[in-house]
């Protein structure tokens, strides 16, 4: 089996001549740096989960769900409203909100992004207008109606 290299992929087909432009590498190097940020928080909250159940919720990880939310991190403006899913850790992070307080949440603790009470499916941040909906389809409602 052939191993696929970043050369391999570059010298193939329509990524021949894919390169990266000088403005460019900047925002490859902001969307690399937000996603191993969400990665080393994700990791951390696996790591700490289980062995000593002390975290109050179930949590939905995001892991290999990066691009996205680094994505928005970079488009999203402080006016914007986004509507996530129950695997929202990413989208918390691309609005900008306080990762201690993420933690916080998780733990239960009254720092917490939402007071400790709404746990990992269902974490917010109103400010940063990160809103939450007591279910995953209830969210499309409240976008629709911001729409």
């Amino acid at each position: 089996m052939k191993s696929i290299t970043h050369e391999s992929i570059l010298s193939s087909g329509r990524y021949g001549s894919l390169s990266i432009q000088d403005g460019e590498a900047h925002i490859a190097r902001g969307l690399h740096r937000f996603m191993l940020r969400l990665r080393m928080c994700e990791d951390a909250i696996a790591r700490e989960y289980h062995p000593a159940d002390e975290m109050r919720c179930p949590v939905h990880f995001c892991v290999g769900q990066e691009a996205v939310p680094a994505a928005l991190s970079l488009l999203l403006r402080a006016d914007d409203y986004l509507y996530s899913h129950h695997r929202s850790h990413g989208y918390y992070l691309a609005k900008h909100a306080p990762m201690q307080a993420l933690f916080a949440e998780l733990y239960g603790k009254s720092t917490g992004a939402n007071g400790g009470l709404a746990g990992s499916q269902d974490i917010s941040y109103p400010t940063r207008r990160l809103p939450s909906r007591h279910s995953c389809g209830g969210r499309l409602g409240s976008a629709a109606c911001k729409a």
